[in-house]
């Protein structure tokens, strides 16, 4: 339902809770990680967010090198193969962002780390922030599809048909 992504973002309420909340076709909507969780079929626990990492700690994982000089400006090409797939992942799926993906930030890079060594991290809750924290950018418009189709909202026959766009 692409433009009614587009409304949920324009009526975002700005919050300093875990909670994004909106309104679509009139219906007021509250997003929590619990909900996201349920969605998506995760576990809503886990680290929400990177402060206890250390970022020569998470540089040296993302590496894999013991010996690295710390103050060095890292792009994705310094990353094994499969490290800068995970960093892929993080950029483009899990925490989305427009721009240069060559440079990761070292929330990604922490964010890489943890996924690396096994940590834990609450997706559902990162994901939530993420929205409220993104005022120029549309992420996740598949999953607040399927949220807006899980809540029995009247959703008029004439949003379902995506036509798409001819450049």
């Amino acid at each position: 339902y692409p433009r009614l992504v587009k409304l949920f973002y324009a009526n975002l309420d700005n919050s300093t809770s875990c909670v994004a909340n909106s309104f679509v076709l009139g219906n007021p909507i509250s997003i929590t990680p619990e909900l996201i969780a349920e969605t998506l079929g995760i576990p809503n626990s886990g680290i929400t967010h990177f402060n206890d990492v250390e970022k020569l700690e998470a540089l040296g994982i993302c590496l894999e090198q013991p010996n690295f000089n710390p103050i060095m400006n890292v792009t994705s090409s310094h990353l094994p193969i499969a490290t800068r797939i995970i960093l892929l992942l993080v950029t483009n799926t899990l925490l989305p962002r427009e721009g240069s993906h060559t440079l990761p930030s070292e929330r990604d890079l922490k964010f890489v780390a943890c996924v690396k060594n096994g940590t834990l991290v609450n997706l559902p809750y990162l994901i939530i922030n993420h929205m409220l924290s993104r005022p120029n950018h549309i992420p996740y418009p598949m999953l607040l599809s399927r949220i807006f189709a899980s809540l029995n909202l009247d959703i008029p026959d004439d949003e379902l048909s995506v036509k798409p766009s001819h450049k």
